[in-house]
This record gives structure tokens, sequence and C-alpha cells, in this order.
């Protein structure tokens, strides 16, 4: 069975692409774990949204389908990234010293499906779609050599029920080993950010979670549901940015993100059991102002800042004295 696509930091767990994934032969595909980045701008309502993606197949070629509610903006990070976010993880501390029209061949529109863009990203060739019905897109599908079934059916009408777009990605012929490990990036318009959970049937392993692992970053704290559900992700901690993880973030998303700043908040998730048979996919809403978290690492600065303090005070009256 080969595995495509690798973890990239030797301290997060397989990724995956959170989505759909469809061979071109009729072999099956499944998930092999995620790491997924999400930075909430909640001024102008985008959701960026960084992927490494993994799945465990026979099949020669796959492809991918990812929802977002409006047109995404595509492109690739570098995967630093997850290492300036893992960095502030707390530790306890010791106390002391696009592509051009004549591309657009492999993606020509069929009845009922509009083709909203096509880009070259990293590895992948990607094209943007807006279907009218499931049935549509499947015949799409089949048209640009995606294998489909009636659970990938399913899961496309869920979201072609919602008014979403769906952006199918494949691997472009001769593109490198290196290229495939590289994390893309969505970058869209939403009325509230949301991290893909609900998969397909035919992408679900009964016998083992594959594992999700996600970085929620925001200008404030949030919480998260599965809507209709009493599922949610409760985080394992939440660290501020800080300006050395800010600048290797900022450098490594290659876009400019107006707001992000030093003290947004980074909540991490993770769940063992993902992928799992979920009606939706995982919601985050506005719960407040980040308050300060106390760390075993923060404990400890804070005690070495008094200390520096008191003695500095017990200095300066013994000096008058």
């Amino acid at each position: 069975m080969k595995l495509l696509g690798v973890a990239l930091v030797a301290s997060l767990p397989i990724a995956a692409w959170p989505c759909c994934g469809v061979s071109f032969d009729g072999k099956g595909v499944v998930f092999q774990g995620q790491a997924n980045v999400i930075i909430w701008d909640a001024d102008t309502k985008t959701q960026h949204f960084i992927r490494q993606a993994r799945f465990a197949t026979d099949a020669d070629d796959i492809g991918f389908i990812a929802p977002t509610p409006t047109v995404p903006d595509l492109g690739t990070v570098d995967p630093a990234i997850y290492v300036a976010l893992a960095s502030l993880r707390p530790r306890p501390a010791s106390i002391g010293c696009s592509c051009s029209a004549g591309e657009m061949d492999a993606a020509t529109a069929s009845d009922g499906v509009d083709v909203v863009q096509v880009k070259d990203v990293g590895a992948y060739r990607a094209t943007t779609l807006r279907a009218s019905d499931a049935q549509a897109l499947a015949k799409w599908m089949r048209a640009n050599n995606y294998v489909t079934s009636k659970s990938i059916e399913e899961w496309t009408a869920f979201y072609i029920g919602k008014d979403w777009f769906l952006t199918a990605f494949k691997i472009r012929a001769g593109a490198d080993d290196e290229a495939k490990t590289i994390p893309v990036r969505m970058s869209f318009k939403a009325e509230r950010p949301f991290n893909p959970y609900f998969v397909p049937d035919d992408n679900i392993d009964e016998n083992k979670g594959a594992g999700l692992l996600l970085y929620f970053v925001s200008n404030g704290s949030y919480r998260n549901e599965v809507p209709n559900t009493d599922h949610k992700l409760n985080a394992r901690w939440r660290e501020r940015l800080t300006n050395d993880a800010l600048r290797d973030l900022k450098a490594g998303l290659g876009i400019e993100i107006k707001g992000l700043s030093e003290g947004w908040e980074v909540a991490h998730y993770t769940d063992y059991e993902f992928p799992r048979r979920t009606s939706d996919d995982l919601y985050f809403t506005y719960a407040g102002a980040s308050d300060w978290v106390w760390t075993p690492a923060r404990i400890a600065i804070d005690v070495a800042v008094i200390a520096v303090v008191v003695g500095g005070v017990v200095w300066w009256r013994r000096r008058r004295a």
C-alpha cells in the first residue's frame, strides 16, 4: 500500500488531507492522519487554511476534493510554519540559574458544473468548481478521470446543498516527490471559521483512527462544535504568538495578513479518533478576549521576574539606608 505525502516535523503525527480522497483507477483511498493550521481574520471574515496531505492507497494516482464556502485563493507555504507553532507548546521549566487558457483541457466544464478557476499549486493541478447537483459533479469527475462512488456523491451533495465551492486537486504529471510534501494554503471568505470534519465513508479505516492535529490562530478565544451534536474538541494547550513565532509564521505563509500580530492566541487540538462519522464540519465561535494562560513555563518566568523586582527593591532600600 502506498503512502502519499510525508510528515515534515518529527513531533507531528502523520499528516493527511481533511476532505475527500479519490483515485483514478477505482482503488481505495484511506486517511492516514492530518495536520492543519487555521488562521482566522475576524475583521475581514477571511480564513487561511493550511494542510499537509497523506493517504494510504494502492492506486497509481489519486486526487482530492476540498470544500469552501467561497472561491479560494490557492498557494503553497513553507512547512516551517508547523515548527514555529509547535515551538509555542508549553514546557515545564526549572527555576534556577494559476494556469493559462490553453491548460483548461483537462478541466472542461460539463452540464451542471461551472469551472471557476484552474491553478497549479505545488505538485497539484487545482480546479475550483460549482455544481448544481451531485450527479452532474459525478459526471464531470468521470470525464476528468476521477473515480467516484455512492459515498463520495453523498459527501459532495452535502456541500452542493450549501452552495459551496469544491476544489479538486490532482497530482500533476512529472511532479517531483519534494513538491508533493509542501503544504497547500486555501484562503477564502467565510461567515465563521471551520475545519473540514465530515468525510465520506470510503475514506474511513474502521480499524483505527488516523488522527487530527490542528492549530487555530485567532485574535481572541474560540469554542468549537459540530452543529446539532454534543461533539467538540478540547484544546490541549493555548498560548499567545511570540514575536519570534510570528516572524517565522509570516515568512512561511508567503502572504500578508494585515491583522496578524504578536499576542494572538494559538490553540492546539488533537483528535486521535479522526476521521469519525459525523453529519457536519467542526465550526468555531468567538468566546471572548484571550485570557492569560498560566503554564509551568510562565509560572517559572513570573517567579524569576518577581525575584528580580523584589531583589532590586531590597538592594535600593539598603543603599538608601
